[in-house]
């Protein structure tokens, strides 16, 4: 581990070679740290321009040995400051450790060029399988308007299925929030071109359960007509107003109300008399929330 950590952390400088010269021994070297960097050149591009397979021969190559062995002493000394002890310690220091360490440089450098390679055919794959996905979306979220357009706006807006489609994905989501703008426009010119007696014939499908979506329709719509027909009769012809308080008032006064209360009540809902008896309440500034139609409008 020493020895590689030493490798690593060490420049090229440090594995050098000189020419073949007897002359210039590791000691030459070590006292000339000048002439290393030049040394070195020959033994470098050697080692680079030498196949994996070829690195073993390499290393035992004694005219490369002979060549490089002491410059490469020589700079370890001059790192260590201690000549003495790499020369104790050639196996460590030598051309076969640096042979050792470009060997292991190589392995290190192949691992994180298949890591790399992994890394970048995964998110090639991801890339694939989310474009795949979004294509899927596309074609469902196509496949879902058309069955949309064939369902009719309650239908449509009570639908379990469509309110979940958000939780499928954006192009669900963005097909569904469409669909749904234009479902609601639709219930929405739906319900106020009826008559109020005609909405409220509508109940029990347009409001099919207390908490379902299209309710809030009706709601609406039955407060909205209720009052726009009220206005009517107010702001209009003042002879059918009497006209229609009178047969309410006959129709409902039929029925005793301790006797008959059921078909009493169910007389004074019956349409248009609800209206008919606000309408004469704000007409002529009169309350028959308690007499219902038993008080006669005044002349």
């Amino acid at each position: 581990m020493k020895k590689l950590i030493f490798f690593t952390s060490m420049s090229l400088l440090a594995f050098g070679c000189g020419a073949k010269d007897n002359a210039k021994n590791a000691q030459y070297y070590y006292d000339h740290p000048e002439e290393v960097k030049t040394a070195i050149q020959p033994c470098e591009n050697k080692a680079k321009t030498t196949s994996d397979a070829d690195l073993d021969t390499l290393k035992n190559d004694k005219d490369m040995i002979e060549q490089c062995e002491s410059v490469i002493l020589g700079a370890q000394g001059i790192m260590r400051k201690n000549l003495k002890l790499v020369l104790m310690e050639k196996e460590k220091y030598g051309w076969s450790a640096y042979i050792d360490y470009v060997k292991k440089s190589r392995v290190v450098t192949k691992q994180r060029e298949e890591a790399q390679k992994q890394r970048e055919e995964s998110q090639k794959k991801r890339e694939e399988e989310e474009k795949a996905k979004v294509e899927a979306d596309k074609k469902s979220a196509r496949q879902l308007a058309e069955r949309a357009k064939e369902l009719d706006w309650v239908t449509f807006i009570n639908d379990e299925e469509f309110k979940g489609m958000c939780t499928k994905g954006r192009e669900y989501c963005d097909t569904l929030k469409k669909l749904m703008k234009e479902k609601r426009e639709e219930g929405e010119k739906a319900v106020f071109a009826m008559r109020y007696d005609e909405l409220l014939s509508q109940k029990s499908t347009l409001c099919p359960e207390v908490y379902s979506p299209s309710c809030e329709f009706f709601t609406k719509a039955k407060y909205e007509l209720f009052e726009k027909e009220v206005s009517d009769y107010v702001t209009g012809d003042e002879v059918k107003l009497r006209a229609d308080y009178k047969a309410c008032q006959k129709n409902v006064t039929q029925y005793n109300f301790y006797k008959q209360n059921e078909k009493y009540i169910e007389a004074e809902k019956t349409y248009p008399c609800p209206i008919v008896r606000k309408a004469a309440e704000r007409k002529f500034k009169i309350n028959l929330m308690m007499d219902g139609f038993k008080k006669n409008l005044p002349k």
